[in-house]
Parts: structure tokens; sequence; C-alpha cells
């Protein structure tokens, strides 16, 4: 008859396998701590288990499970947890609190939620020798802890660090995801707005279901005292408009951030029926605090420091929607006046001019006939043409420059604003209003047109669009070999060698950390689109570049990639780039020659011309249709390409890599019923001047 001792170890053994099986097919954090209470709850009796993963900037975030029940995901700063000196020591401690009860989070919803612990196992996880969080697992009764349960800890947390990592990457990857997509959303609300109400609407239609907010509030500082401002906010769907004493003791936090320029956050400690979490957001013009958008919540702990970077990104689009309400607003006064200025139109010149020579956007005032009778300075600025070129000819003429290509226009109101781009190359984009001068007694009516130049802000929205629809565009490949592994994992495992499992580990790892890679390349692009970048140059090897973009290919295409040669010679030399941009750039240019050209053979090669490397991509596809070569490298509309597998980006991210990331260029250099070939040049390692330079246009290339 086996001993006790035996049968307990051969019983710690079956469960330090089962978690070690386990772990692998967690995919979130929950489901690691949801893993760890099924099993060694029954065991040990551990209730509650929180786990614990560092974050940047001293911060860690936590999730605890308490009698099954798991609790809202919180955060905070490392120096606040009592846990905080077990990371420097990095080993297993066991402690006996006496009251612990603020041990668990203030809003435990299980069963032991009012109770303390009275025994607590801290128990690190590494990952690649270094500490990246704990496990903190809880005992309600007070009770010796064995060296084997503790052996047994210590061996499951020897194989948790990668699993906690890569769904710590995975979580960070989708709310970075999300992030964009709800800062994308709040702008283009804002961008549509015409007044503060509506600013302030929008605000809070946008923002509701992403942050508990229960008061959501404007302070406008008086330009004429320091002392006074206006407090807007909305009630019951309406908008007040009050003044505000900004030194009252409530509001000092406001005079705080209009005084120090910099972002305010405040939780309480002791639950309020008033704000348990507010923020306070400077938004300023020009270096200075224009205006301060305030938040609060009687959440506790609503806001954090990642709140407050959110948060000031949507200030920046909130200064934007204000300062263009304000001057909507102010147009609009002047188009008011001048409706009742038309009975004497020649005596009101005077004023008239006065007036709409400090107009922010360019004013057009048109005869019934549809002739210029008035244009400011700023339609000088938009378009180069003189105010007195433009009297008595017809309005139209003033777009005759433009490319005809309609960015934005409202079908459902004739009325509303379109936007048009000028210029043989579309460089600038102007957005027209007009508003009607109704017909009244003594005056044939006319028609006001206001045109403001909105080339940064479209740049702005189109860098963000790009943004989006490239992240879609090229995490599809590693998100799919990801999604392989896993599903090896899950359908082999029990077959598997360790060294096996180890390795499809590895490759999922591999994987996530190549998604997280891409997604911040594609942040680097929609620098690209907007200038001023300077990529990070490094000699990159052009074989290895070619295995990795072949994994990419298979991962996609499966054994299609089996037409893709790299035929380089055997002293091939590096090229001397951003690593990722030239990744992108081949999988691109041969992913579109298999995907739309559905050719059979794929040949790259390369050769050195001066201080830099021409590579070729020859295909013996169908070629492209003639109609498509003019604007093959241009960015198509979003969803023009979407029933050919594409969004329309591939040849143009293309494009923007070799043009500003390399400073190269990118051609066709042939098409036809035989295949397509393109061309790309890149600089050459070999060239000493270039290491270490910032990448310039140069006009020798081959």
């Amino acid at each position: 008859m086996p001993s006790r001792s035996s049968s307990q170890i051969s019983r710690h053994r079956g469960l330090r396998a089962r978690l070690v099986r386990g772990l692998p097919s967690c995919g979130t954090e929950a489901d690691i701590v949801q893993l760890l209470y099924s099993e060694l709850h029954p065991v040990f009796g551990y209730d509650p288990i929180n786990l614990q993963v560092l974050e940047r900037e001293g911060w860690y975030q936590h999730l605890a499970i308490d009698h099954g029940l798991l609790q809202d995901v919180g955060r905070r700063r490392l120096s606040e947890s009592i846990f905080g000196p077990n990371y420097e020591r990095a080993e297993t401690v066991v402690g006996y609190p006496k009251p612990a009860k603020h041990m668990l989070p203030a809003e435990a919803r299980g069963p032991g939620g009012d109770r303390a612990p009275q025994t607590v196992i801290w128990v690190p996880v590494a990952h690649n020798g270094k500490v990246i969080g704990a496990v903190v697992y809880q005992l309600y009764a007070r009770r010796k802890v064995p060296a084997a349960e503790r052996a047994l800890l210590e061996e499951v947390h020897a194989h948790m660090g990668v699993v906690v990592n890569s769904a710590y990457l995975n979580e960070l990857t989708r709310n970075q995801a999300v992030s964009l997509g709800a800062l994308n959303t709040i702008a283009r609300a804002l961008s549509a707005t015409r007044d503060e109400y509506g600013v302030l609407t929008a605000l809070r239609h946008t923002l509701g279901p992403l942050l508990p907010i229960d008061d959501l509030e404007l302070i406008l500082p008086s330009r004429d005292s320091s002392a006074s401002s206006r407090l807007l906010a909305l009630a019951k769907g309406a908008l007040n408009d009050e003044e505000l004493k900004v030194k009252a003791p409530q509001y000092e936090p406001v005079q705080r951030v209009l005084s120090s320029g910099q972002a305010l956050l405040a939780n309480a400690r002791k639950r309020s029926t008033d704000a348990n979490s507010a923020a306070w957001i400077p938004i300023k013009e020009g270096g200075d605090v224009s205006a301060v958008l305030s938040v609060r919540s009687r959440v506790a702990n609503a806001y954090e420091q990642s709140t407050l970077v959110f948060l000031q990104q949507v200030a920046d689009q909130v200064g934007l929607a204000l300062r263009n309400a304000w001057s909507y607003a102010h147009v609009e006064q002047q188009a008011k006046h001048l409706e009742r200025a038309n009975a004497d139109l020649d005596r009101q010149a005077e004023t008239m001019e006065a007036i709409l020579r400090n107009a922010p956007v360019g004013v057009v005032l048109e005869s019934a006939e549809g002739k210029v009778i008035y244009a400011n300075p700023v339609i000088e600025r938009i378009y180069g043409v003189t105010a007195q070129r433009l009297i008595g000819h017809p309005a139209q003429q003033l777009l005759m420059q433009a490319t005809n290509d309609v960015l934005a226009e409202s079908a459902s109101q004739p009325e509303g604003p379109i936007e048009v781009r000028l210029g043989e190359k579309g460089e600038k984009v102007v957005q027209l209003r007009r508003v009607p001068i109704p017909h009244s007694a003594g005056h044939p009516g006319g028609l006001l047109t206001l045109h403001e130049d909105v080339t940064e802000q479209r740049a702005v929205l189109d860098a963000k669009d790009l943004m989006l629809r490239a992240v879609g565009h090229e995490v599809r490949s590693p998100a799919a070999a990801m999604r392989a592994t896993i599903a090896s994992l899950l359908q082999w495992n029990e077959l598997m060698e360790p060294r096996q499992r180890r390795g499809l580990l590895e490759d999922a790892y591999e994987q996530s950390e190549r998604l997280l890679n891409l997604v911040e390349a594609q942040l680097i692009i929609a620098k690209l689109e907007a200038g001023g970048f300077q990529p990070t140059l490094l000699p990159v090897s052009l074989k290895e570049t070619a295995r990795q973009v072949e994994r990419v290919l298979s991962n996609r295409y499966g054994e299609r990639v089996n037409a893709v040669k790299f035929q380089f010679h055997a002293g091939v030399i590096d090229a001397y780039c951003e690593p990722v941009h030239l990744e992108q750039a081949l999988t691109n240019l041969i992913g579109n020659a298999l995907e739309h050209a559905w050719a059979t053979r794929i040949v790259v090669t390369t050769r050195q011309q001066g201080d830099w490397l021409e590579i070729s991509v020859k295909d013996n596809g169908r070629g492209l249709p003639s109609d498509r070569v003019e604007t093959l490298f241009r960015r198509s509309p979003a969803g023009q390409h979407r029933a050919r597998g594409g969004l329309g980006l591939g040849l143009y991210l293309c494009r923007l890599i070799v043009e500003r990331s390399f400073g190269g260029r990118l051609w066709l250099e042939q098409t036809g019923p035989k295949g397509s070939m393109f061309k790309l040049t890149v600089p050459a390692a070999s060239n000493t001047e270039l290491l270490g330079a910032p990448v310039e246009r140069k006009d020798d290339h081959p």
C-alpha cells in the first residue's frame, strides 16, 4: 500500500502536468487565472487568486478571481502596492498579514469580497530572465505552506512566462487598435460640428461608450478677466452656458491646469456620492491653454495615466472643433449682417470690407446672376488670383484649376459643405460652404461662399484612415500564422514531444512579436504619409529578408509560395534601410503578383548600381489592365479593390516606403500578356558615406 507521501507526490505530479499542458491554450489573462483557479483551488483551497502583470512607467495590471468569479481588470502604481518590494527580490514570498482587506479591489464582487486573507503566497513570473509579473495566491485561513506545495507553484510558474507575456501583448495590440478606431470616430464626429453645443454633444456621444462619464464640461477662460470663465455643460439635452469663478475652491484644479498647462488626474481615496474620479485636460492653441476639458465619474479609479494620454489626443480634436465652431459662428454673424446691409450696398461697402478682411476664411459674395461682387484677401491667398480680377466675372472661374476631385459632399443637404482639390497634382484641399442671401425688397438676393484651406485637416484624417486600413492589410499574415500554430497545439498537443511543443510556442511568440512590430511599423507609415519622418537605418541582409518574406507569404498563400524564387548571387551585399520596411515592400510586390496576376513563377533578382541596389520582381502572370497602369501607385478609394481581395493599399504602401523611407524609386518596368516586372532601388550598405546619414532623394538613381 503506497504511503501518504508517495500518494501526495503522485497527486502533485498529475496537477503539475495538467497545468503545464493547459497553459499554452490560454490566450488571455482571464484564461490563465481561470485555469489556475480550477486546478489549484480544489487541492490547496486558494481563494482568491490575483494575476499581476508589470507595465511601463511603474504601473502594473491586476486581474483577480474570487470564488470562481472574475473581478474587474485594474491598474495601479507599483509603489502603492504592498507587493512592490517583492519584485526586487524576485523570489517566492509567503506572508501572514493581519488585516489585509485592502489587498483585494474595492469593487470585489465574489462571496469573499468582504473578507480579508490570512495567508498570502506571492510567486513571481519571469520571461527571458526578467520578472514580468506575479501571481498572488490567498487563503482566508492561516496555515503553513509546505515546501512541496511551494516547489509545485514555482515549477508551474517556470512555464508561465511566455504565456503571460503573449496574453499581455495580445491585449495590448487589441487595445491599440480600439484606441485608434475610437480616436478616428471622435475626430470625424467633431469635424462635422458647427457650434459649441454640437461639439459637446458629439463628444458626449462618442466618449460615453468608451469611458465612465457622469459630468462633461468645457471651461473657457475669459479674455478680459483671469478670475472668471465660461462653463459649458450638457444638462437634459440642453447647453448650459454660465459664468464661472475659477478661483472658487471646487474649481482649484482648473486653475492649476490653466497655469501649468499640464493634465491633472484625481481619484478619491474614500467613496463619495459626488465624483470619485476626475480628469482635467488642457486644450491648447499656439502653446497657450485656450480651454479646459473636465470629465468626472462616480466610479472609483475610473481614470489613469493612459486615460490622460488618450484624452489629450481627444482634447486636440476638441480644440480644432471649437475653433471651427467659433469661425463659423463669426462668419454666419457676418452673413446676417450682410443681409441687413443689402438695401444700401454702396453705403455699407467700407464697413463690409473692414469686417470681411479680418475673416478667418475666404469669402466670396456673388450677385443673383452668379458674378463676383466681392472677394476678401484670403481668397487671393488660396487661389492666387487678385480680388480685382474676379469682380464682375463668374465665380465658377475660381474652380477652373480644380482637379474636379470632389472629396466630400452632402447628398442630403445640397447647401452643405463640399471639398475639392486644387492644382495639377491636387496638393491643396479647399472646403466650400454656400450661404444663400434671400431675395428681399429692393435687392435681388445673391450667394455668400466661404472658402477654407483645409489641407492640413484633410491630411490628418487621410493619414489616420490610411493607418487603420494599412494595419488590416498587413496583420493578416502573422495573425494567420499564430492561428495555425495554436490550432496545431490544440489538435496534436497530446502526441507532441516537448521539443516540438516548445518549437510551436516559440513560433507563436515570434509571430505575436511580429504582429506588434507590424502595428508599430504602420504607425511609422502614417508618419511617412504626413512627412517629416526619419527612419532607423541599419544594414539589412537580403537573404535573411528573403527568408522572412517567404515565411510570411507561406502563411498567406500556402504552397503557392513555391512559385517564388529569390536568385541572389553568393556575394550580394546588404541593403541599408529600415529592415521592416524592406520586408513589407517585397511582401506586397510578390503578394500582388500571386494574388492579382495569378503568376505561376516569380523571380526576384538584384544588382548593384553604384551606391544603390536595384531589386527586380518579375512574374509570368496575365499582366496589368491598361486602365490601371497610370494610377497603379496611387492610393485607391476604400473598397475599390475589395472584390479582388485587397484594400487598394499594397502598391501605394510600396511607393510610400521606397520613396520616403529609402529615398529610392519604384516603377513598373514592363507589363503584358507574358507577365510584369517591377523594380525598386534601396541604398547599398557598401556606401559608407550613407551609413548613419538621413535618407534624401538622389538624382543619380540607375
